[in-house]
């Protein structure tokens, strides 16, 4: 328990007024898919619907654990304690993987246009998302699994993650790195191929404008996901 007195009441009001926001506006998204028979067969919405959940997931666990923790004071063993933080990995983890699918999904609908469709179906796109779900819980139950503080708390190897692994933390945080790497670079593409597909439109007659419009939006959508990146 490394936080003062004024920074739990800081950090804690922030948990007790977004954490349900958050909540809420995950579950409505997740809502909106799950109701809608077209939304549900396109891929794009598939990833943003894995998007929500592991949002979902995250709002719920780490608001939960943190509060419980940091400002009840409940004093968890080794094995609750990781289960918990476990949640909070895999949910932010799962964000991430499906931000990265949403990035692979917007780059082949702008590089692959002509045959996105039979690339990226709907039978592919939920078994990528298997396939995503199943890495982050995985890695995600390392710990649980034993890789833990081999000091235990004598000493701890980090204040604020005690029963963590140092090895641990450095494996993990790689790869969100890397998954965030990928993101930028697949969105740098993207923006690219549409600012060269933009400019070569200007030479153009008749369907130009209405070529234009779609592009301009997918610079705009690919600008917007740059910010929550950036914001990440």
């Amino acid at each position: 328990m490394v936080l003062t007195k004024l920074e739990k009441t800081a950090i804690g009001t922030i948990c007790f007024l977004t954490g349900p926001v958050t909540l809420m506006e995950n579950a409505l998204v997740l809502g909106v898919i799950a109701t809608s028979v077209v939304l549900r067969q396109k891929p794009s919405y598939l990833f943003i619907g894995s998007l929500a959940l592991a949002d979902f997931f995250a709002s719920w666990f780490f608001t939960m654990s943190f509060l419980d923790f940091h400002l009840f004071h409940r004093s968890d063993g080794p094995t609750a304690y990781l289960f918990k933080l476990g949640g909070v990995t895999m949910a932010f983890s799962s964000s991430v993987g499906s931000l990265l699918l949403t990035a692979l999904d917007r780059y082949l609908c702008i590089h692959q246009a002509s045959s996105y469709k039979v690339l990226l179906t709907r039978q592919r796109a939920l078994l990528s998302l298997l396939v995503l779900w199943s890495i982050t819980i995985f890695i995600s139950s390392w710990p649980l699994m034993g890789w833990r503080c081999p000091t235990d708390l004598s000493p701890p190897c980090s204040r604020l993650f005690p029963y963590i692994s140092r090895g641990y933390l450095a494996c993990w945080t790689t790869f969100i790195l890397v998954l965030l790497a990928l993101i930028l670079v697949a969105y740098s593409l993207i923006l690219w191929k549409a600012h060269r597909h933009e400019s070569s439109m200007t030479s153009l007659q008749g369907a130009a404008g209405t070529g234009q419009a779609r592009m301009r939006m997918d610079i705009r959508l690919a600008r917007t996901f740059g910010l929550i990146l950036l914001i990440l």
